[in-house]
C-alpha cells in the first residue's frame, strides 16, 4: 500500500530504479569499450594471408546495439511510470477533506457521529422503510418514512442518529442499510409496468485519508475503506462539518 504520507519513500524507490538503469548502461558501456579494444588488437595482429571472419564481430556489434536500445527503452518506461505515479499522487490529494457519496448499502458510524444516508426513488411512494442491520444481519432499527418530502420522486437524505430501536447508541463500525418503497397497503411498491420499485442508496462522508492499494485508489471515509470506483459524487465539505 502506498500512502500519501509515504511519498518520499515512493520517490526513493523510483530513484533506486533509475540508479539501477544507469548502472546497467554504464556496465554496458565499459563492456563495449573492452570489446572494441579487443577487436582493434585482433585486427592489428591478424595474419594477412588468413584474415579473420568478421561475421562474429558484426553479430556481437548488433547484439550490443540491441541491448543498448532495450536499456534505453526501460529508462523511458521508468520515466513514464514515475510521471504517472506523481500525477496519480497529485490527484489523490484533491479528495482530502472533501465529502463524497458512495454507492452501496453500507454506512460507517463514527464515534458520536450521525451519518447521512442518501436514497433516491424513481417514482413517488406511500412510505419508505429503512432497515439498519449489523454485520451478521441482526436488525437494529426499522424506520418508516411517510412524509411527502421523504417519499416523493427524486433524491432524499436520512440522517441516522446512530441509535438502535431501544435508543442505545451503537458502537463505531460499518452497518448495512436497506430501503424499501411501500404502497398504501404496506406492500412493496411497484412501477406502472408492474416491476418492483428499486430504491437507490448512497452514503456520505468526509475523506480523511487517501492511499493506493494494488494500484487502486482507496478513500478512507469515516474509518471505512472505499474504492474510488464506488464514489458517485464529490463535493466541498460544509464549514460546520470541517470544524467537527
Amino acid at each position: 500500500m502506498v500512502d500519501i504520507s509515504s511519498l518520499s519513500a515512493g520517490q526513493g524507490i523510483n530513484n533506486a530504479t533509475n540508479q539501477k538503469s544507469s548502472s546497467s548502461m554504464s556496465s554496458l558501456g565499459e563492456t563495449f569499450d573492452s570489446f572494441l579494444i579487443l577487436l582493434t588488437q585482433q585486427m592489428k595482429n591478424q595474419d594477412p594471408l588468413k584474415p579473420m571472419d568478421a561475421t562474429q564481430f558484426t553479430t556481437q556489434l548488433v547484439q550490443f546495439t540491441q541491448v543498448e536500445q532495450q536499456i534505453r527503452q526501460n529508462q523511458n518506461l521508468e520515466a513514464m511510470i514515475v510521471l504517472q505515479h506523481s500525477t496519480l499522487v497529485s490527484s489523490m490529494t484533491e479528495y482530502l477533506g472533501k465529502t463524497v457519496d458512495t454507492r452501496g448499502e453500507s454506512v460507517f458510524l463514527s464515534e458520536g457521529g450521525t451519518p447521512d444516508i442518501s436514497y433516491s426513488l424513481p417514482e413517488g411512494a406511500a412510505k419508505v422503510e429503512l432497515t439498519i442491520t449489523d454485520g451478521v444481519g441482526t436488525v437494529l432499527r426499522t424506520v418508516v418514512l411517510d412524509q411527502a418530502t421523504q417519499t416523493s420522486k427524486g433524491s432524499h437524505v436520512y440522517t441516522w442518529d446512530g441509535k438502535n430501536s431501544g435508543g442505545i447508541t451503537m458502537t463505531e463500525g460499518t452497518y448495512n442499510v436497506k430501503f424499501r418503497a411501500l404502497d398504501g397497503s404496506g406492500q412493496e411498491a411497484k412501477l406502472a409496468n408492474g416491476v418492483p420499485m428499486t430504491v437507490g442508496t448512497t452514503a456520505s462522508g468526509k475523506v480523511t485519508n487517501v492511499s493506493i492499494v494494488d494500484g487502486q485508489i482507496i478513500l478512507t471515509v469515516g474509518g471505512a475503506k472505499i474504492p474510488l470506483a464506488e464514489v458517485s459524487s464529490v463535493r466541498e465539505t460544509p464549514a460546520a462539518t470541517e470544524t467537527e
